[in-house]
């Protein structure tokens, strides 16, 4: 009787440290996609600054954030590894990128 008491208590501990843990992934995956997307907000607002009254440059921009917008915010099939060292995945040469 003792045993099984003790062996249940013992699971119990484990699986609350792992729901923690799951839990905790999950916050800092929202954190991180709450960060993101305000940094692009935060680009969409400097593109408008800058290029008021330019057209032809504010078009380019544009394009440009949604090439930023398609490419690196909606897609779920990248390499998180690749996306972040900027690596094209079908020459492995490092991709230009039009924003910084």
């Amino acid at each position: 009787q003792n045993y099984v008491n003790a062996i249940n208590v013992m699971f119990s501990l484990l699986l609350v440290n792992t729901f923690a843990w799951l839990y905790n992934q999950q916050e800092m995956l929202y954190v991180a996609l709450f960060a993101e997307v305000s940094v692009a907000k935060a680009l969409l607002e400097q593109v408008a600054y800058v290029s008021r009254g330019r057209p032809a440059y504010a078009a380019d921009l544009l394009g440009h954030v949604r090439r930023y917008v398609e490419g690196d915010l909606t897609r779920l099939d990248a390499e998180p590894v690749g996306s972040l060292m900027n690596v094209n995945t079908e020459g492995g040469a490092r991709a230009a990128d039009p924003l910084e």
